[in-house]
């Protein structure tokens, strides 16, 4: 983008536009290498072949409504069980900004400003591990999927082949490893927020006001993906993936598959072969409930899908 030069002069006498624009023009940049989206999701892609299998945790109850749908609901971000996580990321970078000498007002356009940017992102949670005690809260059996596999599925139902004649509804599909590394995320967080504060106290002119924009909307990007994979380290045993669906909207509406007890929902279709196995856990007696268990996936068309106990204890 072309500057007036005698803008560009006054600018100079700005220590925070200039390091701003150096920021920003230069892809090899602090700014750059940790806001840019293709480098984030570079840096906590969930690589299917380091990890070919992945479990997601579910009660038996609702077991039998999930294989006589062949489908799961992906829950939306927007509307996630524990506001905490959604939030975790943007309290982090409020404190972040104070440390780096914000004021008041800043903290107060900054608290405004993630929030009028709207994603419309779905979430398919998953764990490395098929024997989690911290995850059996969340249901008595595991269920195996191929990770390569689930990537494949959830493309080929919201992504035009090659990314061409994407419409509103269809969705862009990543997955991300969550980090709960508190040194890492304040890395990649601190990078933006100073960038963030930078372009604020020294872009904010009439003729570089729209690079401001810019700006701040890939710091907000980068944060809202931050939101997606960074968690608190007192969940670091979940060992959590995410498949993400994040749908293309317009004028902030969204573009949910259904409304479920009144929730949104993106629809994640799944098939007998996608199923590999089901771990059952200790959990509620499950153990005790093979049986059933297997007239579950025969009546349901999954009569193939292999059984077996956790490798704990209790």
């Amino acid at each position: 983008m072309d500057i007036d030069p005698k803008l560009l002069e006054t600018l100079g006498k700005n220590p925070n536009s200039v390091a701003a624009l150096s920021e920003w023009v230069n892809k090899d940049s602090d700014f750059q290498q940790h806001s840019e989206e293709q480098t984030i999701a570079r840096k906590f892609y969930a690589d299917p072949n380091k990890n070919k299998r992945i479990y997601h945790y579910t009660d038996m109850d609702n077991l039998d409504s999930i294989l006589k749908s062949n489908s799961f609901y992906l829950g939306s971000i927007n509307d996630m069980n524990d506001p905490m996580e959604v939030k975790y990321t943007y309290n982090l970078a409020k404190e972040i900004l104070k440390s780096l000498g914000a004021t008041a007002t800043e903290l107060a356009v900054f608290n405004q400003d993630y929030k009028v940017t709207f994603f419309d992102a779905y979430i398919w949670s998953f764990s490395y591990s098929d024997y989690n005690q911290a995850l059996q809260n969340y249901g008595d059996i595991a269920l195996s999927f191929d990770t390569q596999q689930i990537q494949n599925s959830l493309a080929s139902q919201y992504t035009k082949p090659y990314f061409e004649n994407m419409q509103i509804g269809d969705g862009y599909v990543f997955s991300l490893k969550a980090e709960y590394n508190l040194d890492i995320q304040k890395e990649y967080i601190t990078s933006v927020m100073l960038e963030w504060l930078r372009a604020y106290r020294g872009l904010r002119y009439t003729d570089t006001l729209s690079i401001a924009n810019e700006i701040r909307l890939q710091c907000l990007k980068a944060l809202f993906l931050f939101s997606l994979c960074f968690k608190r380290y007192k969940y670091h045993q979940e060992e959590e993936i995410r498949f993400i669906v994040e749908k293309l909207t317009k004028n902030n509406q969204l573009q949910n598959d259904l409304m479920f007890e009144g929730h949104p929902k993106a629809i994640a279709n799944i098939t007998s072969n996608m199923l590999k196995e089901i771990v059952v856990t200790h959990k509620n007696n499950a153990d005790k409930r093979v049986s059933e268990l297997k007239r579950i996936l025969e009546r349901n068309g999954f009569a193939k899908v292999k059984i077996r106990l956790t490798d704990l204890d209790y």
